[in-house]
């Protein structure tokens, strides 16, 4: 015995080195990744520290499985099971595990409060039998995924397994080596007292009892720093794997993340997916990491904050490989995947009582902070509601003990703490893993709001959550029917099972949003007939609301697309669909002849499916498609998608009724404005016109930039025929409107309140500002509203009206307080980049401003000479307007009767005739010119127009600069004539201070420009000082005058 026992336990080294493969680290393979110089010498380094460990303490970690005596089966199933453990099964040669081979799952690891992690590393433990396939993994075989594609486990070959597989050739010609493991075999119940004991008795009986049948040879020393992956060698089709199942719970959330590279793909792409499964085994939720293809090195991905379903009980892995959208596939290629994990981690929501997040102004918002698999821990809640420019509006610190709590019985408690009716507390402790928050925060007044909950341990935030809610005012006191729509990609009949998402419910949720058109894919299976009565009920509930409605008939559900005899993906578009009258027509008249009896206008195929474009014979397939669908019902109009960049077809070549028009890239207002103006001036008949309006793309542009562009394009439509216009992708991340999970998004409210404000009314023009800001005026229906921006904050004052409102474009509106003005009372109002929204103003008065003109815009500079200047405006009332007008010009004019007395018929005009002199001291340049009218109303109105009017000759332009030079300044005339004959004038400069004038004769032909200098002595004393400077045309009566500010 002396002689063996050293055998023993130099054998028994490696058998702990063995259990390498269970826990090794990570730090391996990121090792082998990073490809650097001396990775042979740190991984043989690593490989001694190791074998250290594991003498110490290498079983410390392992976790005793469940036993039970029950069934002969189950203890025999343990026999094997502890083999594993120990020294895992050693099959020098690959074999395929059968349906009745004990499986395991991944590698479980727990970590701070009992966090559970799953991991697959394709090392021993995932592979026990040695047959290069991960264990209780399953594939899919059948038609498109051909079993000849080469799936399994590689090893990575780094040069230390080369190193331990020659060292393990060696051994095994070793007798002694031989001999010591079989001593071990029959000696197995005393190597289980390695482990450390058990609290549990049944655990060490097993440990004695079970007599498991090791392998007749040793385990191999390879698998000491063996790193695997699991390849896919491609050959021409389609493949698919998925992992065992594990247990889920929606009290946690998880982190879902691998390591993949692809190696020469062309069309192929490797897809990771975490497969969410229901009791019975059905899929309930997927979420996928973006495809790879390519060669791309080994690269993590990874997929956070992932919330199981509520109907979810168990997950798996499940990994794709799919062709490209044409059908073509991969003959050669590789893919590896490596180290994927699904990580536990404690969850908290925060979420509110509506589910879609819209409050009406005054309606309490109650807010809950819901903190799950933290078990007995103590820790404080942060509650902060942010507006719209992340300001903080409210916060409340609450500190949570479950354990205490649930020690006295308490099921729910008023934190108390002073709060007040208007900020209430509530605690809802439901179970250890399910603690709940109430908040009611302070009522805010309309605007974008975000809640946010975190979890603080002192100074530190762990985790967080946040939800986004907005709070809604009427605006307008009326429906609104406009243009402005969305396409609910999201929302249709196919995933309509939840409550928030009856008719009803949309129906109200829309309404409040100010949407007047929906696109909603309809699409169903013949025999779909509950998804049908959801649709018939909604299109019913929308018409009811007046809500116009479009169907779409965009693709059939997956499980009826092999019906249509496809190549690929490429071929689920609208024309390609309806190709075989005979099957679209037996797959779509058991339910469209229920709902074209509820929707008149459909759309064939989705939002950008331009399949239609360049068909032979369009007019006549359409036609017959049309012929088709109206077989269901009543007649119908169809619409197509079309791009911009594509010319329509002549009015005679058409069938259908609207075009949808498309651009990859939306247009700016400007361009859309020029656009349309070209499309309505060569088309007056043919299909109406429909367009798409997605917000440009979060990830590319501010908020401001964002909700400008957005609301200049929703205006401009209104000064063109567009019938509708429509937001397709509601639920975008990047250009939605809406949060994925339907919450607001930040541009839902700018949206919404362009589209209540201005969805029923015109464009009819802008009037002048004395600010310089752009302003749009929109009227119909016997109101007004006036959009205003500008690029650099100014204000603004006029006489609206009555009670005049600004509203923003989060919808909070602001009454307009009259301010005295010079001759009679004004609103004064801020204007900044972000539009704002003019309301309740007056009609009359608007379109009144906007009827006055001065003519000519320009007076010549002939000094002490009388000129006309003509005031014209127009009565746009149905009654006649009288009243007194007055014309106040700059100190240096004569204005000859200024007042005047007028009236005017209904939408009539008029004009008047003033007569000026300019006096000898007037200067060229820009005048600002008040015409004030009093109307002689009850009580009586007074409002002032500002009109911009030039003064000097026509075609000639001269700009004086000045600068230093030494002590002396130069004062630069240049002078431009942009007339038809020469002309020559003499310069004189009065630099004031009791200095001697200059003088100077510039002559310039037409279209020339002519540079000369005045030099001024001692400049120093002229800068900051306004000097005059006189120009008197050769051979007529004209003089010009300038002022000149001298400068450095």
């Amino acid at each position: 015995m002396s002689t063996t026992t050293p055998k023993v336990w130099n054998f028994l080294l490696s058998v702990w080195a063995a259990k390498l493969d269970r826990c090794r680290p990570s730090i391996l393979r990121s090792h082998r990744r990073s490809d650097h110089q001396g990775s042979r010498q740190c991984q043989a380094a690593f490989l001694v520290a190791w074998l250290v460990f594991m003498t110490t303490g290498g079983f410390a970690g392992a976790q005793d499985p469940a036993v039970s005596f029950e069934k002969r089966g189950e203890n025999d199933a343990y026999q094997n099971r502890l083999t594993e453990l120990l020294f895992g099964k050693q099959s020098r040669m690959p074999v395929r595990i059968s349906a009745s081979a004990p499986l395991r799952g991944p590698d479980v690891h727990e970590g701070p409060a009992g966090l559970k992690g799953y991991v697959w590393d394709f090392g021993r433990t995932n592979d026990n039998d040695h047959d290069l396939w991960p264990d209780g993994w399953g594939r899919r075989e059948g038609r498109g995924y051909p079993n000849y594609i080469e799936i399994g486990i590689e090893s990575a070959g780094n040069p230390t397994t080369t190193l331990l597989r020659n060292i393990d050739a060696w051994l095994l010609g070793q007798d002694a080596y031989i001999d010591v493991w079989q001593w071990v075999r029959k000696n197995v119940p005393l190597v289980a007292l390695i482990q450390p004991p058990s609290p549990q008795p049944i655990v060490m009986i097993n440990r004695f009892a079970t007599h498991p049948v090791l392998p007749i040879l040793p385990p191999t020393l390879p698998d000491l720093a063996e790193d695997n992956y699991l390849r896919f060698q491609m050959n021409g089709g389609l493949a698919e794997v998925w992992s065992t199942v594990v247990p889920t719970n929606r009290a946690y959330q998880y982190q879902f993340r691998c390591q993949a590279k692809t190696t020469g793909l062309k069309h192929d792409r490797a897809i990771a997916e975490l497969v969410f499964l229901d009791e019975t085994d059905q899929e309930v939720d997927v979420h996928a990491m973006s495809p790879i293809t390519g060669t791309t090195p080994w690269t993590r991905y990874q997929i956070d904050h992932i919330r199981p379903p509520q109907t979810a009980s168990k997950m798996l892995v499940r990994l794709r490989i799919e062709g490209s959208g044409d059908g073509l596939q991969d003959i050669r290629g590789e893919i590896g995947f490596d180290e994927i994990r699904i990580e536990q981690f404690p969850q908290l929501r925060v979420e509110t009582d509506r589910e879609r997040g819209v409050y009406w102004v005054d309606q309490p918002i109650d807010v809950t902070a819901r903190v799950m698999g933290l078990g007995h821990h103590n820790f404080s809640i942060r509650f902060r509601m942010l507006d719209q420019y992340d300001r903080e509006i409210a916060t409340k610190l609450v500190p949570i003990r479950p354990g205490a709590a649930f020690a006295a019985g308490i099921s729910g408690a008023d934190t108390g703490n002073g709060s007040s009716e208007a900020d209430r507390l509530m605690v809802r402790l439901t179970s250890r893993d399910d603690v709940r928050v109430d908040w009611s925060p302070p009522l805010p007044p309309p605007g974008f709001y975000r809640f946010t909950a975190a979890l603080e341990d002192g100074h530190r935030t762990s985790l967080a959550s946040e939800t986004t809610v907005a709070v809604i005012d009427r605006l307008v006191d009326r429906p609104v029917r406009g243009p402005y729509g969305w396409t609910l990609d999201n929302f249709s009949a196919r995933t309509e099972d939840r409550p928030d998402f009856s008719p009803e419910s949309i129906t109200q949720w829309l309404q409040a949003l100010g949407v007047s058109r929906v696109k909603i894919p309809a699409w169903l299976g013949p025999d779909d007939h509950e998804g049908a009565e959801r649709l018939t009920q909604l299109f019913r509930r929308l018409q009811d609301a007046g809500i116009q409605t479009v169907g779409m008939l965009d693709v059939p559900p997956r499980s009826r697309l092999s019906m249509y005899d496809l190549r690929g993906a490429d071929d689920e578009v609208a024309a390609q669909l309806f190709r075989d009258e005979k099957v679209w027509q037996s797959e779509l008249e058991p339910v469209m002849t229920r709902l074209t009896l509820k929707c008149r206008v459909w759309q064939l195929g989705a939002d950008g499916d331009h399949s239609f474009l360049g068909r032979p014979g369009l007019r006549d397939s359409v036609q017959e498609i049309s012929r088709g669908l109206q077989g269901f019902g009543q007649p119908l109009d169809l619409a197509l998608s079309w791009p911009w960049l594509e010319p329509l077809p002549p009015p005679e070549e058409t069938s259908w009724q609207a075009n949808c028009r498309t651009l990859d890239l939306p247009m700016t207002s400007d361009e859309l404005h020029e656009v349309l103006t070209r499309n309505e001036s060569t088309r007056k008949l043919g299909p109406r016109t429909w367009m798409l309006m997605d917000p440009i793309r979060k990830d590319q542009y501010s908020r401001d930039a964002r909700i400008l562009d957005l609301v200049l394009r929703m205006a401009t439509i209104r000064n063109h025929r567009v019938e509708a216009s429509f937001v397709s992708r509601p639920t975008d991340t990047e250009s939605g409107l809406l949060r994925p999970n339907g919450r607001p998004g930040e541009l839902l409210l700018p949206w919404r309140t362009t589209s209540r404000l201005l969805g029923d009314l015109r464009y009819i023009g802008s009037i002048e500002m004395r600010s310089g800001a752009q302003n749009a005026v929109f009227a119909g229906n016997g109101r007004a509203v006036m959009m205003v921006w500008s690029d650099q904050p100014t204000q603004e004052e006029m006489y609206l009206g009555d009670q005049p409102r600004q509203i923003d474009v989060w919808g909070r509106s602001n009454r307009l307080q009259e301010s005295p003005g010079r001759e009679h009372p004004v609103h004064r109002f801020v204007i900044g980049k972000t539009p704002t929204f003019l309301v309740d103003i007056d009609p009359t008065l608007i379109a009144f401003r906007m009827s006055v003109a001065l003519q000519p815009a320009q007076l010549d500079s002939l000094l002490g000479i009388s000129q006309p200047i003509v005031v014209s405006y127009s009565n746009p009332t149905d009654v006649s307007l009288l009243g007194t007008l007055r014309m106040v010009g700059p100190t240096s004019w004569q204005v000859q009767s200024p007042l005047r007395p007028w009236e005017i018929l209904p939408h009539k005009g008029a004009r008047e005739v003033f007569n000026v002199i300019l006096e000898n001291d007037t200067t060229v340049g820009d005048y600002e010119i008040p015409i004030r009218f009093q109307f002689q109303t009850t009580p009586p109105r007074s409002i002032t127009v500002y009109r911009d009017m030039h003064i000097g000759p026509e075609g000639l332009e001269l700009q004086a600069t000045t600068r230093m030079v030494g002590s002396e300044m130069l004062v630069q005339l240049e002078l431009t004539n942009s007339g038809p004959r020469t002309r020559t004038y003499q310069f004189i400069l009065f630099p004031r201070n009791g200095r001697q004038d200059k003088r100077l004769i510039l002559s310039v032909q037409p279209g020339k420009t002519v540079k000369r200098f005045f030099g001024l002595e001692d400049g120093e004393e002229l800068v900051g000082q306004t000097m005059w400077l006189r120009a008197i045309e050769q051979d007529s009566d004209r003089v010009l005058n300038y002022t000149i500010t001298g400068t450095r």
